[in-house]
C-alpha cells in the first residue's frame, strides 16, 4: 500500500471512518438467531429466557445455577464405555498411544484419545467389549512404559488427590459347588471390592477346588481374609 501522507478522516465523535459503518459486536453473535413469528413463541432454550438480576445464592455467597438434568443425563450416555488412563508424557506422547491401539489393543470399534492434564487421558471406546478388556488389563506398556487404567466416573478432577485403583484376582478356595453362580459369586466378591468379572474356568464349573473372581480395589487398602456368608431359609424368611 503507498502511503500519501495524508491523515484518515474520522467521524465528527473519532472512531472509525465515517464510511465503514456500524461494527459488529461480539454481543450480536451472542443473541438466538430464531425470529419470532406473529402468534408463535420461541422454543425453550436457555439463551431465549429473560435475563434476571436476581439468582440463587449459596451459603458461599457464589451465584447458584441449577443445570438442566435432561441434558446432563443425556451428556453421562457419552462416557459409558470410558477410561481414564494415566501415563508419563516425559516419555510418551499420544502419538505413541495411538499406535499401541492401533497395532496391539485389537479393538472391534474406534477410540477417541483425549488429554486431560496431569499426565491423564481419556478414552472414549465405541464398542463396550473394548472397553471392559482394556479395563480387566489394568494396564498395558507403550513403548516399554506403564499406562494404566481406571473406569471413568462423573465429576473427575485431574487437580484433586485421585485414588489409584488396581485389579486383582481373589479366590473363594473349597468352595462348595451349589454356590457356583455368578450372581452368588459377584454379590460375595463384594466384600472385597467392586466385582467385575469372573474367570473362564469359574464360569465353566471346570475347576471344583476354588473359584476366581476379579475385583477393584483401592491400591493400599486391606482385603479380608474371611468372610461370612448368609441365606435365607426357603419359605420361612429366616438368615442362617
Amino acid at each position: 500500500m503507498e502511503e500519501t501522507g495524508e491523515e484518515i478522516s474520522q467521524g465528527p465523535k473519532g472512531g472509525w471512518p465515517p464510511d465503514r459503518g456500524r461494527q459488529a459486536l461480539i454481543t450480536d453473535f451472542l443473541k438466538p438467531q430464531v425470529r419470532e413469528k406473529e402468534g408463535e413463541s420461541l422454543p425453550e432454550h436457555p439463551m431465549n429466557e429473560p435475563f434476571s438480576a436476581e439468582q440463587d445464592v449459596a451459603e458461599e455467597g457464589l451465584p447458584k445455577i441449577i443445570v438442566p438434568q435432561d441434558a446432563y443425563e443425556e451428556r453421562l450416555q457419552g462416557f459409558r464405555f470410558s477410561l481414564i488412563g494415566r501415563g508419563n508424557f516425559k516419555f510418551i506422547s499420544m502419538d505413541d498411544i495411538r499406535k499401541e491401539a492401533r497395532e496391539t489393543w485389537n479393538l472391534k470399534g474406534g477410540v477417541k484419545m483425549a488429554p486431560m492434564g496431569k499426565g491423564y487421558i481419556l478414552f472414549k471406546f465405541e464398542k463396550e467389549g473394548d472397553m471392559a478388556a482394556l479395563w480387566r488389563r489394568s494396564l498395558t506398556r507403550v513403548a516399554g512404559h506403564v499406562l494404566r487404567f481406571q473406569r471413568w466416573k462423573p465429576d473427575f478432577d485431574v487437580h484433586a488427590k485421585n485414588i489409584n485403583i488396581k485389579l486383582v484376582w481373589i479366590r473363594f478356595p473349597d468352595f462348595p459347588l451349589e454356590y457356583w453362580h455368578e450372581k452368588i459369586l459377584l454379590t460375595m466378591a463384594k466384600a472385597a471390592g467392586r466385582p467385575i468379572a469372573l474367570d473362564r474356568c469359574t464360569r465353566a464349573t471346570s475347576m471344583g477346588s476354588f473359584a476366581r473372581v476379579q475385583v477393584e480395589i483401592e491400591m493400599g487398602a486391606s482385603r479380608p481374609e474371611e468372610i461370612q456368608v448368609e441365606r435365607r431359609q426357603p419359605g420361612m424368611g429366616e438368615i442362617f
